[in-house]
């Protein structure tokens, strides 16, 4: 963003690999969005309060989410991307955010359905899902994808950014940077713990485990054929790295409609993980911000 005589190094860093949900699927084209795609969309309430979803992108369409996407206000003058009214596609360079995996599909109607319920008989906050493609048609982004959207979140103004993803090995820190940019804009990232029922204390997932003052690392719970709640068993945990547990197992949520991995009628499906349990907690935390700004403890 910008120019000038001097260039700045932020860091460097090996272009880390980190996944969602991993799946063999084919390549689809997606094209750019066209004004006409666009008409639906009206422009973002004022007073928005904006969930920013780093994951494989978003049917924008789907009545599950549909009433939570807006278009971002014109920032022509400031934001280095050109024409992006709904969000941004890092894999293909365009601003159709199509969602061709599902994963994110999924996490965006978890953030939706949860804030109905929660928001039930509340008018006094509107809010407003920003969707980044990150992540391909495999489930797979890098590094520098995930870090850019992250900045991204930043300048369209958004308080939640909802990490359902992960990698393992050492710290990055030009994501921590960006994180720590995150923070001194007053803004959270709620990041999944992971799924291989390990102890974080002696494996490290990131960025699970930065420790920002403003990083909400979740666990999945279930409940269990008593109907206690438990830890999922595959629900990685730690005592100091992971902050709380959210429901994981078999949630009931939105899949993409006009594509091939959309097998089922209703174009709802179950899927399980704590990328599932990571939204629910991201709207829950809209929800309380909407009452005035929180101060990261």
């Amino acid at each position: 963003k910008g120019t000038g005589s001097t260039a700045k190094v932020d860091g460097v860093d090996y272009n880390y690999y980190n996944g969602t949900q991993l799946q063999n699927l084919p390549d689809m084209p997606i094209p750019e969005l066209t004004p006409d795609d666009l008409l639906p969309f009206v422009d973002s309430p004022v007073d928005a309060l904006r969930i920013a979803i780093l994951d494989t992108g978003l049917d924008i369409t789907h009545e599950w989410v549909s009433e939570f996407i807006y278009r971002i206000p014109d920032t022509s003058s400031e934001d280095c991307l050109v024409n992006d009214p709904l969000g941004w596609n890092f894999v293909d360079s365009l601003n159709n955010v199509f969602d061709d995996n599902s994963h994110g599909t999924h996490v965006a109607g978890i953030v939706a359905e949860t804030l109905r319920a929660l928001n039930q008989g509340q008018d006094n906050c509107s809010y407003q899902i920003l969707p980044y493609k990150t992540h391909d048609e495999h489930g797979i982004a890098t590094l520098f994808n995930v870090t850019c959207g992250t900045y991204q979140a930043i300048q369209d103004s958004a308080r939640i950014i909802n990490d359902s993803w992960g990698f393992y090995g050492d710290p990055s820190e030009i994501l921590q940077n960006a994180l720590d940019s995150v923070e001194l804009a007053g803004a959270y990232v709620v990041s999944a713990a992971g799924n291989e029922g390990l102890r974080l204390d002696t494996l490290l997932q990131y960025p699970a485990c930065y420790a920002n003052n403003n990083m909400i690392s979740v666990a999945a719970e279930l409940f269990d054929p008593n109907g206690n709640i438990a830890l999922a068993d595959f629900s990685n945990i730690s005592n100091t790295l992971v902050d709380i547990a959210a429901p994981g197992v078999d949630v009931r949520s939105a899949i993409p409609r006009l594509t091939y991995i959309a097998t089922q009628i209703d174009s709802l499906a179950t899927k399980s993980g704590t990328s599932m349990a990571a939204p629910a907690v991201s709207a829950a935390l809209a929800v309380a911000y909407c009452a005035g700004p929180l101060e990261a403890k």
